[in-house]
């Protein structure tokens, strides 16, 4: 058990020194290429921040929509209630007289 840990162990060393070995010496920018971007980077942000602000307004037109929704619903039930309502208490409808 203590020469499987040893071993995981030094495996572990031995490929942190072949990824030493491995990494490529970065060289400097051009400065137009870190300008580029850096432009990018801010476009990105404000990208990110309009599609939030459209998250929200999608958000705010959903619930609006099912708000209006519901509330055409119960108008035109009310509106049916009345027109039945209207019916059977006409004396010509006859239901009332018994």
């Amino acid at each position: 058990m203590a020469e499987a840990r040893e071993t995981g162990a030094a495996e572990k060393v031995a490929l942190s020194e072949e990824e030493e070995d491995c990494e490529v010496e970065e060289e400097p920018l051009d400065p137009r290429v870190q300008e580029e971007l850096e432009r990018l980077n801010a476009r990105t942000e404000e990208i990110n921040a309009l599609e939030g602000q459209l998250e929200e307004a999608n958000a705010l037109f959903r619930t609006l929509l099912s708000d209006s929704t519901h509330q055409v619903k119960a108008e035109n039930c009310v509106a049916c209630l009345l027109q039945i309502g209207q019916f059977f208490l006409s004396p010509a409808a006859g239901y009332l007289q018994l």
